[in-house]
């Protein structure tokens, strides 16, 4: 642990955002997990994102117990720190929505996968104007389909998981704070979010219906902040109260990854030595995890280009042709674009 940054957690930002890079790149090259086996995981980018919600749930409680800075100062600088390159991103993206339909629609390896992304990418034309002002509030998580379609996935599809933080940072003081002075009004409130929760109600984007790993995070927290064990009973203590919530997930997988990571920066915290928490500590990986926003934000912008790019160099060229040099020039393209914007932006 080095200026309040935990090795483990920011190098797990950074294989996150690599999974996620790796799992679009299948999916956009026609490929779907089933057809990824023995490894059909790298195929589904969505498990690193419920464990980046994880970490969302322990950090933001962490910078809460630790600076009692009023709401203000805190939503301001959680503001600054999702949106300017949101912005640039969201800015880009929009400038190229007619084209990339254009490109999808050419694709010659179409799964349902891409109709899907296609489908959105139409909505997206057809009301380039209402997405565009929708996603400025980073709240287009919120917004049905019925009133605005595929809002939450619009212009920039992966953001869908930007609208869900934004929302939690926004509730994140009160609900910090019924903990400390009101638990059993907070007991009431997630009484009755849970009898909310529906992914049939808006959909993923809704903050709510990440719920149970927001709740992994602030429990992951506290238990690192106070559990003070060594060997096995560490790692049985975080186990036994993270896998409570299995029952209310339907991806225990991702809530695996992070007992494992968690039980890691415990062990560490406490002197022990780990060969995760070695690794971990290494320069590329920490490297990885600063950049992995940028990371996470422009890979699918690059995803798009250069599949286009690869179909009109290499006419005749196979899908795992295509793959190998789409998955090769997307991870340079990916790090290169994200080393500079973290830098500049």
């Amino acid at each position: 642990m080095t200026g309040g940054r935990i090795h483990e957690f920011e190098a797990l930002r950074g294989a996150l955002a690599a999974w996620v890079v790796i799992g679009h790149v299948f999916k956009h090259s026609g490929y779907m997990p089933d057809a990824l086996r023995p490894f059909p995981l790298l195929g589904d980018p969505g498990m690193p994102v419920d464990i980046f919600i994880i970490l969302s749930g322990f950090v933001i409680f962490s910078l809460l117990d630790h600076k009692h800075e009023g709401y203000w100062p805190f939503i301001t600088r959680r503001f600054f720190r999702l949106f300017p390159l949101f912005l640039v991103v969201l800015l880009v993206s929009a400038m190229l929505v007619v084209p990339a339909l254009a490109w999808r629609e050419a694709f010659p390896w179409k799964t349902p996968f891409l109709e899907g992304v296609i489908a959105i990418n139409q909505a997206s034309a057809d009301y380039l104007a209402a997405h565009f002002m929708v996603h400025l509030t980073m709240l287009h998580g919120l917004v049905p389909d019925a009133i605005l379609p595929f809002s939450q996935y619009g212009i920039v599809g992966q953001a869908w998981s930007i609208s869900v933080e934004w929302q939690f940072y926004l509730v994140a003081p009160l609900l910090f704070y019924l903990l400390r002075r009101r638990p059993v009004a907070l007991g009431l409130v997630v009484l009755g979010l849970v009898g909310l929760h529906s992914r049939y109600w808006l959909g993923e984007g809704f903050a709510l219906n990440q719920g149970q790993f927001f709740l992994a995070g602030i429990v992951s927290y506290y238990l690192y902040r106070n559990l003070a064990a060594s060997g096995p009973q560490l790692f049985l203590g975080a186990a036994t109260a993270i896998a409570l919530l299995f029952w209310i997930s339907l991806r225990p997988i991702s809530l695996t990854i992070w007992v494992v990571a968690l039980a890691a920066a415990m062990h560490a915290k406490n002197g022990g030595k780990n060969p995760l928490s070695y690794v971990s500590s290494l320069a590329v990986p920490q490297w990885l995890g600063r950049i992995s926003y940028s990371v996470y934000l422009w890979h699918a912008l690059v995803i798009v280009c250069l599949s286009r790019l690869i179909l009109i160099a290499i006419p005749g060229i196979s899908q795992s042709q295509h793959s190998a040099l789409l998955m090769v020039s997307t991870v340079v393209g990916t790090l290169g674009l994200s080393a500079a914007s973290f830098r500049l932006i």
